[in-house]
Parts: C-alpha cells; structure tokens; sequence
C-alpha cells in the first residue's frame, strides 16, 4: 500500500483535501496511510462508504464536497458508487475495483455525470511508486 500511496504521490499528482473512509478497520487502516502519505488531514469516517452503503445516496453528499476527496471502501459499492457519478446509475459503467486500485473522476459542475479521468490497478500504482 505504501507503494501504492508513493505512485498516486509522485506520478499522478493527486492533491485531495481529504479521504474519506468506511469506519471498518482495515478501511482505516488504509484511509490512514494514504493521508499520512499524501501529507493531508487524518481520514473522515462515512457510514455511506460501509459494505451496507447507499451508493445513490452517498454519490449525493459526494456531489457537495467542495474539494477534491479520496475515497477508501469496498467492493462492490466502490464500484456502484464509480458508475452513478459517471452515468447517474450504478449499473452501467463497470471499474475493476480491487484492493489499491484508484480512479479519478471529475465532476464538472452541478450536472449528473462525471468524467473518468483516469483508472489505476493496485500493481500499476506499485509500479509508479517504486
């Protein structure tokens, strides 16, 4: 993961506000290292972001976040969430979440959909970071 953490650094160039995570351990865990990495604010804990999640209804708080977010959670609400703020539904667009794996999506303004601006697998980010 800390390798993971160094690509989205170094080569992605990712500068978020903050991270948002499921309040499961492990999620946590994770959530924490990335914002140690990233030198930014200990992780926010989302219910939404929790296995049980409403991905239609947490991609509507994500809509109002001022600035850039990262998001650490789990399949397949990860994956659900990705497709509703790309496509207003969490059926059609499909992103291979796994452990690691990260997207940058941009959301334009107050329309429905986002762009996809980029999907990274666990070991490309490892790569980068190396």
């Amino acid at each position: 993961m800390r390798q993971i953490v160094a690509g989205l650094r170094r080569t992605m160039k990712v500068r978020p506000a903050a991270v948002w995570s499921s309040p499961l351990r492990r999620t946590v865990q994770t959530a924490e290292l990335i914002a140690a990495g990233l030198a930014i604010p200990a992780p926010v804990l989302c219910e939404g972001l929790a296995p049980d999640g409403d991905p239609g209804a947490f991609g509507a708080t994500l809509r109002s976040a001022p600035d850039a977010v990262i998001l650490v959670g789990h399949q397949p609400g990860l994956g659900e969430l990705a497709s509703q703020l790309l496509t207003g539904t969490d059926e059609l667009a499909f992103l291979p979440f796994r452990k690691g794996a990260a997207a940058c999506i941009r959301m334009p303004g107050p329309g429905p959909c986002g762009q996809l601006q980029w999907f990274m697998t666990p070991a490309q980010l490892a790569r980068l970071g190396r």
